[in-house]
Order: structure tokens, then sequence, then C-alpha cells
């Protein structure tokens, strides 16, 4: 699950994790609708919180 909340809206979608994780460090995840690869957080309930800048830009 990937979640990105900006001030009161909070959105949620499904998601792939691209590499292992725990509770607090960052991984790619894939989104499963948009195929885009972007960066998060692992949280406790093993959530992906989405940061402000998520985005993965090619290299």
């Amino acid at each position: 699950m990937l979640e990105a909340r900006v001030g009161n809206v909070l959105v949620r979608t499904m998601g792939t994790a691209l590499n292992n994780g725990r509770d607090g460090e960052s991984l790619l995840v894939r989104n499963d609708t948009s195929r885009k690869v972007l960066t998060g957080v692992v949280a406790p309930d093993g959530a992906v919180l989405l940061t402000a800048n998520s985005n993965r830009q090619p290299t």
C-alpha cells in the first residue's frame, strides 16, 4: 500500500516494492496503476509513505 498525504488529503493506492525495507527505511516502489517508480519510507504497518519529492528521475 502506498500512501501520500498533503494537508488533510490522504491518497492510497497499491504498489510493489522493488527492494526490501524495514520500518523507517527508504525504498523504491512501483505504482501498480501508473507504473511510475517512486521513493518512500516504510511505515510500522508495512505501508510505504511517499515523500514530498518521491518521483524518481531517470539517470
